[in-house]
């Protein structure tokens, strides 16, 4: 973190409280049969608010987790546009079944959630997210990340998939052939989408 400091690169902290659940397989026949588990977020303002001054740059989430407590945002706020009285907590399919208006960017969301944070003077956003990013799911804050090899059939590889495609086979045959260590304490590798 120091070198990175050293280079100029920003960081922010988000809070996911990890369960169990984040490790378990996909054992069912379809993606859609699978329940994802349930997790704790914690984001301050401040961190809010830095995000939103620099949606113009690349934002790498370090790792799964943070990239779910990072596209979870975009989602509370839609929630909160919609006047859902639980707001901040996120189901697993809310991207793929929640109509987005045209003009809700990332901007806006990030706006509505700091302007609902300073009218109930809190500091911080708290909430649960269910998020699964599978393939097709339209990334609003994260243009890459930085993450381990992670196991078949986990909901992990499926974000990975939904950020790199079918590139994802290709760094993962590469990581195989290079005797690369997989799981939470194995190798990372900055995976970035093709169209930046």
């Amino acid at each position: 973190l120091q070198k990175l400091d050293a280079k100029g690169f920003e960081k922010e902290k988000v809070i996911l409280h990890v369960g169990a659940g984040t490790f378990k397989p996909v054992s069912t026949e379809t993606i859609g049969e699978h329940e994802m588990h349930t997790e704790k977020i914690k984001i301050s303002k401040e961190s809010l608010q830095h995000l939103l001054s620099k949606l113009n740059d690349p934002v790498i989430p370090v790792g799964t987790t943070s990239m779910r407590s990072l596209e979870s945002l975009f989602w509370m706020a839609l929630r909160l546009l919609n006047n859902k009285p639980d707001f901040n907590n996120v189901s697993q399919w809310d991207p793929y079944t929640m109509d987005v208006p045209e003009d809700f960017t990332p901007e806006k969301a990030l706006e509505l959630l700091i302007n609902y944070l300073n009218s109930n003077q809190l500091n911080q956003l708290t909430g649960a997210t269910q998020l699964m990013i599978v393939p097709d799911y339209h990334f609003r804050f994260a243009t890459g990340l930085v993450t381990n090899f992670h196991q078949p059939k986990s909901t992990l590889l499926l974000l990975v998939s939904a950020l790199i495609g079918e590139k994802w086979k290709e760094a993962y045959d590469f990581a195989l052939s290079h005797g690369f260590r997989f799981l939470s304490y194995g190798d990372s590798c900055l995976f970035l989408p093709e169209n930046i």
